[in-house]
């Protein structure tokens, strides 16, 4: 009830039927106390097709993930391009098993995964929250706190490994929500690693099932080299 309450709150039909999404806005990365900022784009075909770019054409990452075949590639400043090694490959792929977009529009129906209620809570004092806790068949637990008043989910709690093996216990927060074409979307998402602030995503604008062409999310050819003139 608490999970069907969120869906309505979220949009009901109309959220459940995104299929595709393209963003832009600015993303911000926190570490050891530091800040740095950077314009992103972000075009994903739900569950497991992305296609990512943080900062502009010189200097810009660009990430294209195909997690259904198992692949993905790093594009630095639009001419290095580095394949994603195995254990990268995982790792978004974990991502993308506990993103916000995919718990709630097709991992509830899973085969195998299980729902728990945990009773109402308050957060930091100030927030009450009912907390609800899903399990899927590979024993992947994901905690969610929905917040009692609006019933939208306030927080994901999982525990992750990151790319160089640290173990971390993740928190996933939303925030600002507004409606865009009749979805309720939170137009700012925090990150905190073990309690401590890790990134903040601020969306400027999104745009709900465009069509995105399979081209997006295929392997980049590089450039080709400029001639010389003579």
């Amino acid at each position: 009830a608490i999970v069907d309450r969120a869906i309505t709150a979220m949009g009901g039909d109309a959220f459940l039927a995104v299929r595709s999404y393209s963003a832009a806005g600015r993303y911000y990365a926190i570490k050891d106390d530091e800040e740095g900022w950077a314009e992103f784009t972000d075009q994903t075909r739900l569950p497991y097709k992305t296609r990512q770019q943080i900062g502009k054409k010189g200097d810009a990452e660009l990430t294209i993930l195909d997690l259904e075949a198992g692949k993905g590639w790093h594009v630095y400043g639009g001419t290095e391009i580095k394949p994603l090694k195995p254990e990268e490959v995982e790792y978004y792929k974990r991502g993308a098993k506990h993103d916000f977009n995919n718990i709630f529009r097709s991992r509830m129906q899973e085969p195998g995964m299980t729902l728990h209620y945990f009773g109402s809570d308050s957060i930091e004092g100030r927030r009450s929250v009912e907390i609800v806790q899903m399990i899927d068949a590979e024993n992947d637990t994901i905690q969610i706190y929905f917040d009692s008043i609006s019933g939208l989910p306030f927080r994901l709690e999982y525990r992750d490994i990151l790319v160089n093996g640290r173990k971390v216990l993740v928190w996933d927060e939303f925030y600002n929500w507004h409606v865009v074409g009749g979805i309720n979307t939170p137009m700012r998402q925090d990150r905190l690693h073990n309690g401590q602030a890790s990134g903040q995503v601020f969306y400027r604008t999104i745009e709900y099932n465009p069509d995105l062409p399979d081209s997006l999310f295929t392997e980049p050819t590089p450039p080709t080299p400029k001639k010389k003139k003579k």
